[in-house]
């Protein structure tokens, strides 16, 4: 028994104890943690919202040149509708 209690003296003396953390340190990691979360979760939102903005402004723009093309369409057809009466008007005189 005298050899054992030497034995464990011995390499206790070389072997260093290890010492628990406190939790105070988890706490903060994980303060840290959810910070950067947070962070990160607002940028990719306004990230989405730029996206959605320039999104309407292209569908705006999109929907003012499809107006525009059909106002042109609307406008050669009578055009197109009053040279035809025009010449049917000249050939019924003739």
């Amino acid at each position: 028994m005298g050899k054992t209690i030497k034995r464990k003296s011995e390499e206790g003396s070389s072997k260093a104890r290890k010492t628990r953390r406190g939790g105070s340190e988890a706490v903060e990691y994980l303060k840290e943690k959810a910070d950067e979360d947070l962070k990160l979760k607002s940028k990719e939102l306004e990230l989405k919202r730029q996206e959605n903005e320039q999104l309407q402004v292209i569908q705006t723009r999109q929907t003012q040149m499809f107006k525009v093309m059909i106002e042109q369409q609307q406008e050669q057809q009578k055009q197109e509708k009053e040279g035809m009466a025009q010449m049917f008007k000249t050939m019924i005189e003739q």
